[in-house]
């Protein structure tokens, strides 16, 4: 039963997270195009999902600017890892020596680990 709740959990908070995101690319997109006035309205929207997720926004906002650096560079360095890796999108994974990308059901990881498993033991 806490396993089932946690992964309710874990989809409400990343349902929560892709809106959030959507929302803010959206701003930014209608920012760049000179529509500042539906890009704030976005802007405030986000907020307003991430205060009524119980997130002190007001701190978030702190606490992102004084890590703006640290947070750019661990962006870049996943971003060079990602082109390494040639991936084309999120979600992609490695599972054992396969690049594995999009969205897996819980069937489909549990395929991909048997057969990276499979190979790994054929190696030996």
């Amino acid at each position: 039963m806490q396993t089932e709740l946690a992964r309710l959990r874990a989809k409400t908070d990343q349902e929560l997270c892709t809106l959030i995101a959507r929302q803010l690319h959206r701003s930014r997109r209608l920012a760049g195009r000179g529509a500042y006035r539906d890009a704030a309205k976005d802007f405030l929207a986000a907020r307003a999902l991430l205060a009524g997720a119980g997130i002190d926004v007001d701190r978030a906002t702190r606490d992102l600017a004084t890590n703006a650096k640290a947070i750019d560079a661990i962006l870049v360095r996943n971003n060079d890892q990602a082109t390494a890796f040639g991936f084309k999108g999120t979600p992609s994974f490695i599972v054992g020596k396969f690049r594995v990308p999009g969205v897996l059901t819980m069937a489909q990881f549990d395929q991909a680990i048997a057969d990276a498993r499979k190979a790994a033991a054929k190696k030996k």
